[in-house]
């Protein structure tokens, strides 16, 4: 069996972490992660990888001091490294250029580019079939293939199901919602969704339990969860033990708060997911509006 290529992510953004980690995973890639500047470079001294992301503002030290390390040691000046970073100015683009690196900006288009990037760098096929694609049936792998991108919605709330039914459906993903965890749990074992949307509190389990339930089926296991919460986060103990037990748990991506605001939903999806979701537009918004909000701001 031929070894795994391996390829070290450096980030302070643990959420972006596990997206990626996953994504690559799924890849057959050997993925290692670190969360600073100094670390990344003890780790490639521990084990050279054949691919670097450096997040460029990190702390400790930040990706280009990263780089400039590696680069006087004649052991790891020839790995290859592609910068995924939030700032586009044309300096830091014109810096990457000088490193002969390569340079992703962290946006909506963030998956599409990295993933292209890094296949061609290591030479891996990025529609190889993971171990969950292999799973599915032909009926199934040609459903998703056509598909832009599957969400699954739990949520007690069939008011909260319908907004996010609209929002979803207006930024190109298909969406599919479930009434509490048993049925997500359900839903999720059929449909194999690419993100999970979860409640925190619901009358048949909380998002804990749900969590924990798809960690248990290989099927799942692998499906990232963004959880949604109506608890108040006014700084108190009792909300910080609340935020770390969600965060704590594998797969979990981003933990948000109602009324929830789309555009930061959309901004999540958009960064730690992977998936082609459509920009947020004039056309976008007015399409993702609640029915009565649509009567009373436009006539319709």
């Amino acid at each position: 069996m031929d070894q795994k290529k391996k390829i070290l992510i450096a980030d302070d953004d643990l959420m972006l972490l596990k997206a990626l980690t996953r994504r690559f995973e799924a890849l057959n890639l050997d993925v290692r992660t670190v969360t600073d500047g100094i670390d990344a470079v003890t780790s490639v001294h521990a084990d050279p990888p054949d691919l670097i992301v450096l997040d460029i503002d990190m702390p400790a030290a930040n990706g280009f001091t990263v780089y400039e390390k590696l680069l006087t040691n004649d052991n790891y000046r020839h790995i290859p490294v592609i910068f995924l970073t939030g700032l586009k100015s044309e300096k830091v683009v014109a810096r990457c250029a000088q490193f002969s690196a390569g340079y992703v900006l962290k946006d909506a288009e963030t998956w599409e580019n990295l993933i292209k990037a890094v296949t061609e760098i290591l030479s891996v096929d990025a529609h190889s079939p993971s171990p969950a694609v292999l799973r599915r049936t032909p009926a199934q792998q040609a459903a998703r293939s056509q598909s832009a991108g599957t969400i699954l919605a739990v949520d007690d709330d069939p008011d909260i199901l319908r907004v996010l039914q609209l929002q979803c459906e207006a930024v190109g993903l298909h969406f599919v919602s479930a009434r509490g965890p048993n049925e997500g749990f359900i839903k999720a074992l059929q449909i194999k969704p690419d993100v999970i949307l979860s409640d925190y509190l619901m009358p048949d389990g909380t998002g804990l339990y749900f969590i924990q339930r798809l960690r248990t089926s290989s099927a799942t296991s692998h499906i990232p969860v963004i959880i949604l919460t109506g608890e108040t986060l006014d700084g108190t103990r009792e909300d910080a033990d609340l935020v770390m037990r969600v965060k704590r748990q594998d797969g979990v991506i981003a933990y948000l708060n109602k009324p929830l605001e789309f555009d930061v939903l959309h901004k999540v999806l958009s960064k730690s997911t992977g998936l082609p979701v459509k920009p947020l537009t004039a056309q976008t918004r007015r399409a993702a509006l609640p029915r009565q909000e649509k009567k009373r701001l436009f006539g319709g």
